[in-house]
């Protein structure tokens, strides 16, 4: 048998089982700093989505036409702009509702990501300021030229205002939370 070296108290081995008696400890929990930059964005996603949702609901009883908005953009999504039976349309309101839900949590969680990293790298805060700005503006005008054959016009200007109410939402909640430092 070869020679072992042990390590110094306190120092970690590459081996999975090291020769001197202790086990390798595995984290089943990830470290404290990672957790709050999951929940930083998780909770901007939410708020997000009820940002969004909240603001539909607010304009289209502003105009008289209670759930027009999600409505048109379920009809969009999920019959190429045509409204389907009114049975449906619970469902794809619920869908559409997911959807949100599920894309905002996403966006929430890739800002807070990308604004950690740039917390500790100060040097890339510019950057990841440019690529959040950037990648809201390419989304926004996305959905303006897309919206345009699938939207009915008098929707589309309350989707997108609702989709830049969220995206505020999302910087203010982040924000707020980690505020960023842009170092030239």
């Amino acid at each position: 048998m070869r020679n072992a070296t042990v390590p110094a108290a306190g120092a970690r081995s590459a081996r999975p089982y090291p020769r001197h008696g202790r086990a390798r400890v595995i984290r089943l929990v990830p470290p404290p700093r990672r957790a709050r930059v999951y929940s930083d964005g998780v909770r901007a996603g939410l708020v997000a989505t009820a940002t969004v949702i909240g603001w539909w609901l607010v304009a289209d009883a502003v105009h008289g036409r209670p759930l027009d908005t999600p409505g048109a953009v379920a009809a969009a999504v999920f019959h190429h702009g045509s409204r389907p039976l009114a049975a449906a349309v619970g469902v794809d309101l619920v869908g559409v509702a997911w959807g949100h839900l599920l894309a905002f949590l996403a966006v929430g969680i890739a800002a807070s990501r990308l604004l950690a990293l740039a917390e500790r790298r100060s040097h890339l805060g510019f950057g990841v300021l440019l690529l959040l700005v950037l990648g809201s503006g390419a989304y926004l005008v996305g959905v303006a030229i897309a919206g345009q054959s699938l939207l009915p016009s008098h929707v589309l200007p309350t989707f997108v205002l609702g989709n830049v109410l969220a995206t505020i939402a999302v910087a203010l909640v982040l924000h707020r939370r980690r505020p960023l430092r842009i170092r030239p």
